[in-house]
């Protein structure tokens, strides 16, 4: 597989102070300032320390600054979601499609909180890395009770959401949970469809939990690319653990909406999905007429018996390579096709054959 020097596994803050601009100061809050907006306000705050309590806010972010929630740098396991040595901060305006966190500025890194935010109209989002914001960090952070509950069509809900024209982001070590709404609900949500800007490019998505996502009419999905650069290794989800994803719709672990390329989709975890319509797959490729080369390696699939491990709809063309499936674990890995006919035994080894191989579309049940 191809791949591209990532900028960063970890972010490592670099601080250059010269002669005639203030020098770079690590700030407190509420010691220091009484919210963290005013903290981040503060040009001279390069680090800002959160101490554990609980923050009503909407933080906009314009600026580059670590922001450290009093847990930074510790794994969710072992820490409590919303427990009192967290620095809790909770969405402040129910109304609007405001995240709690809103990254607008490149080099920020949002470290150690829990974000709850609840809305009553449009969308509810926890973290919002926005368009042109480039090597944002995300981690460690407990992103729990992303609710709307409008009835409307701009009803949903994401744990995370990316946007178009951003590059270089580290999505890492998050436990997202309790991701609901009406309309469609996404663990993390990468692009949008509707959108003019350059596709997100490198999203680095590593050792995350993301479980307890719901949706009352719509999808619900773990993951959702939307719109991707098709550059070689843009899109890497690796060591994550998708659980609980329940769809009206459809239930899915990762739904790719759009082409890739060289796209690292293993290892991971996807277990418990369930969906009104019977529609589940741990990974989904729905109507992709533009090739997907990818590499969907050694996942573990603990579905129902009547779920898809990796299911792919449409025309599959693998004009930019082929996708590679092999060493699949689950109870069943059995291909099932739209050619009647009796099913081969299970393999070792699968990979995707596309329309252009042998005039089929194979679909691996779990």
């Amino acid at each position: 597989m191809k791949t591209r020097k990532l900028k960063y596994l970890f972010a490592i803050p670099l601080l250059l102070v010269t002669a005639g601009i203030a020098a770079a100061a690590t700030c407190s809050v509420p010691a220091g300032y009484p919210t963290i907006q005013a903290a981040v306000d503060d040009p001279t705050c390069a680090i800002v320390n959160v101490a554990a309590g609980v923050y009503a806010e909407n933080v906009l972010i314009s600026r580059a600054v670590t922001l450290n929630g009093a847990q930074a740098g510790q794994a969710t396991s072992g820490r409590v979601s919303g427990g009192p040595d967290e620095s809790i901060v909770v969405g402040a305006n129910p109304a609007g499609s405001n995240p709690v966190f809103n990254i607008n500025a490149s080099s920020v890194t949002v470290d150690g909180f829990t974000i709850k935010n609840s809305v009553a109209a449009a969308a509810a989002i926890g973290v919002q890395i926005s368009s042109g914001s480039n090597d944002a960090v995300t981690l460690n952070n407990f992103i729990d009770g992303i609710a709307s509950t409008d009835l409307g069509a701009t009803g949903t809900a994401a744990g995370i959401w990316v946007q178009d024209g951003i590059t270089n982001a580290n999505i890492g070590k998050n436990n997202i949970s309790n991701v609901t709404a009406n309309g469609a609900a996404r663990g993390i949500l990468i692009g949008d469809n509707a959108s003019i800007l350059n596709p997100a490019d490198i999203v680095y998505m590593h050792e995350n939990a993301i479980s307890g996502i719901t949706s009352a009419a719509g999808g619900g999905a773990g993951v959702v690319a939307a719109r991707f650069s098709l550059s070689p290794a843009a899109f890497i989800f690796r060591q994550n653990q998708i659980s609980n994803v329940n769809g009206n719709a459809f239930a899915d672990g990762v739904r790719i909406e759009c082409p890739l390329l060289d796209a690292s989709l293993g290892p991971n975890d996807f277990t418990s999905f369930s969906s009104g319509s019977g529609d589940v797959a741990g990974i989904r490729f729905p109507d992709n007429t533009n090739g997907n080369f990818s590499d969907s390696s050694a996942n573990n699939f603990n579905l129902p018996d009547t779920a898809y491990g990796i299911k792919i709809e449409g025309t599959f063309d693998n004009s930019l390579g082929p996708m590679n499936a092999t060493c699949l674990v689950g109870e069943s890995r059995r291909p099932r096709t739209r050619r009647p006919g009796p099913r081969r035994a299970s393999q070792p080894e699968h990979r995707v054959q596309s329309l252009a191989d042998d005039s089929r579309r194979s679909l691996y049940r779990q």
